[in-house]
């Protein structure tokens, strides 16, 4: 009888470095987070307007679609694709 022995893995003592700028990452996205559910209007509005610039509605059912393909099982770069290119069709571009 043969016996073998596989091993996975680093090990215990590997230690990954996060650079001094990539700390504030995760903290920065908590805090938008909770402004946006807080409901500061301000501020949610001027969040809004600088991560998806254009018009409120055209906006909104982009990404209704977009969930819904995803949703649906359709692949991540098709539906991200036919997101952008309802954008684009329906502000005129």
């Amino acid at each position: 009888m043969m016996a073998y022995k596989i091993e996975y893995g680093m090990g215990h003592k590997v230690k990954v470095k996060v650079g001094k700028r990539k700390r504030f990452v995760l903290p920065a996205a908590v805090l938008v987070a909770v402004a946006m559910v807080c409901g500061i209007p301000q501020l949610r509005t001027m969040l809004w307007n600088g991560l998806l610039p254009g018009n409120e509605e055209i906006t909104a059912a982009a990404l209704w679609d977009l969930a819904t393909d995803l949703q649906a099982g359709q692949g991540l770069s098709e539906a991200v694709t036919a997101f952008c290119r309802q954008i684009l069709s329906e502000s005129g571009q």
